[in-house]
């Protein structure tokens, strides 16, 4: 017996994703092994369902592997040790509260399902050494038949999922109770194929935004309650395993994440296991530049002519899981034309990275960046704001602390962005002029250094910053003469630079840039040469 499940709204879609994780203990190679029982069509996938046998401990040993974080138990042991080290010279000697800072919330009863008495401060020693050499995965695997990975699961997805009536789904899936026979049958509200019989479980509807009950759904069903058949509530159940979890922000919230298309699940399955990958390795709290990069990258597999408007990632607060009856969720949607994908993707080494703090706030750079790249917000005001916070973050009296990784980076970037934007819309080679700027602030820079002057640099990079940020050509080229005349310096800026305002602001910008370089050991000196 075959059911099919098609693409539907992004938890549903999710859904499919964790289903298909769940099936092949988390291996998406080892779908293939399942052969004619399971097929993955372009907006559908079929299975037999003898699939869903064993169902519920692959389901559980996924919902482990997610949530049990190893790094915060082996801590927990580190305290222990700490706070009994007046044990240490008396190791036979026995403390009932040994355990207090192992046994507790999520961890409970893990030292007794492994196998260990904690008694004694060689003990905790001893434990420390296991724990230390032991995976996620092989902790599953020795304490898979006791109480402690049910126990685990429950009190770590509680308010997240519901795992109460899964064996009902199981069982009405297994006997195929779903089917449409009686003119009475109402049809499930999700599929319109199956029978409903099934409420929606609270974390399904609290995330995706709508009460159970009818008076709140907007269609207006004749049913006092919205219901669904096992089938779709066993995909729903499943967006748990798939949904990507991270950190983020100042305060560390623990928040969801899920890339969708609603075009091909393949191509969902792919883009889902590389955004995982990339989330999973960032040491950041900011997932925005990830999402960016995910969707330049399916802008350019598209190979899409026009506005492409069918990606987009979604995000949701672990707190805003439960006990709510409104949408707890934000979307992020990228409409990236092909040309400016293009441009991100062929400058994704020279994207900027970094952050900077003010007032305790915390902002990162590559995210601001991105942001307004895609936004097509990203103009000279930003250069000259990012140079301020640069040279002001020099200041010991200031409280912002700028750690761009690179500010010559940062001005790159935006002057390539500015020149990719207006490429066509002015008759002067930008790129020219920006490297020919940068060579003479350079060459500035160098004489300064040579005649140990390098205390004059950031001065005259503030004066010059004054004039570039009301476009002042005349008091930018009043300085400009006098610096460089009594520098004995040979004059770049010419009648182009004068007559026309980028041509200016690209000289102008990457003649400070030029004159900042070697303040920056990361700097590549022929960058932009």
């Amino acid at each position: 017996m075959k059911e099919k499940v098609f693409l539907r709204d992004w938890y549903y879609n999710a859904g499919i994703i964790g289903f298909l994780k769940i099936i092949c203990n988390g291996d998406f190679d080892k779908l293939e092994d399942f052969g004619d029982k399971l097929h993955i069509d372009e907006n559908y996938i079929e299975f037999d369902l003898e699939i869903l046998d064993n169902f519920k401990e692959k389901l559980y040993e996924q919902l482990f592997l997610k949530y049990f974080d190893l790094n915060q138990y082996q801590s927990y042991i580190n305290k222990a040790l700490k706070d009994n080290e007046a044990l240490k010279d008396k190791k036979d000697k026995q403390n009932p509260l040994i355990t207090r800072n192992i046994d507790k919330y999520p961890f409970q009863g893990l030292y007794e399902s492994l196998g260990h008495k904690l008694e004694t401060y060689d003990d905790l020693v001893s434990y420390q050494k296991t724990i230390n050499e032991y995976t996620k995965e092989r902790i599953y695997d020795e304490t898979k038949t006791t109480d402690f990975i049910t126990d685990f699961v429950k009190k770590v997805t509680k308010g997240i999922i519901g795992l109460s009536n899964l064996e009902k789904y199981l069982k009405d899936a297994r006997d195929n109770s779903f089917k449409l026979e009686k003119d009475s049958d109402k049809p499930c509200i999700s599929c319109q194929i199956r029978k409903r019989k099934f409420e929606f479980n609270n974390a399904i509807s609290n995330i995706i935004g709508f009460n159970k009950d009818n008076a709140n759904w907007i269609w207006g069903f004749n049913s006092t309650k919205v219901q669904l058949c096992s089938i779709c509530s066993l995909i729903y159940l499943s967006a748990s395993v798939s949904l990507i979890f991270h950190k983020k922000g100042g305060n560390y919230i623990n928040c969801f994440y899920f890339i969708n298309n609603n075009r091909n699940i393949s191509r969902l399955k792919e883009s889902y296991i590389e955004f995982e990958k990339q989330v999973n390795s960032i040491k950041t709290q900011e997932i925005y530049p990830i999402m960016v990069k995910e969707a330049v990258k399916f802008t350019k597999q598209e190979q899409a002519a026009k506005s492409l408007q069918n990606i987009s990632f979604i995000e949701s607060q672990e707190n805003n899981m439960s006990g709510q009856s409104t949408k707890n969720y934000n979307v992020y949607s990228f409409s990236l034309t092909s040309k400016l994908a293009e441009f991100i993707d062929n400058n994704i080494d020279k994207i900027p990275t970094g952050s900077y703090t003010n007032k305790n706030n915390y902002f990162d750079i590559e995210y601001e960046v991105l942001r307004k790249t895609i936004e097509k917000k990203l103009y000279y005001d930003d250069i000259n704001r990012y140079l301020r916070m640069y040279l002001s973050s020099k200041n010991k009296n200031t409280n912002l602390n700028f750690k761009a990784d690179d500010i010559n980076k940062v001005v790159n970037y935006i002057l390539k962005y500015i020149t990719y934007m207006l490429k066509g819309g002015v008759n002067v080679d930008l790129e020219k002029i920006s490297k020919t700027g940068y060579v003479n602030g350079k060459k500035l820079r160098n004489k300064l250094s040579k005649e140990g002057r390098e205390n004059q640099i950031n001065g005259f990079v503030y004066q010059f910053l004054n004039d570039l940020r009301v476009g002042d050509k005349d008091r930018f080229l009043d300085k400009y003469l006098r610096i460089s005349i009594s520098n004995e310096l040979e004059l770049y800026f010419g009648l182009e630079e004068m007559n026309n305002k980028e041509a200016f602001l690209h000289f102008g910008y990457s003649f400070l840039n030029g004159l900042l370089y070697q303040q920056n050991n990361s700097t590549k000196e022929n960058e932009n040469e």
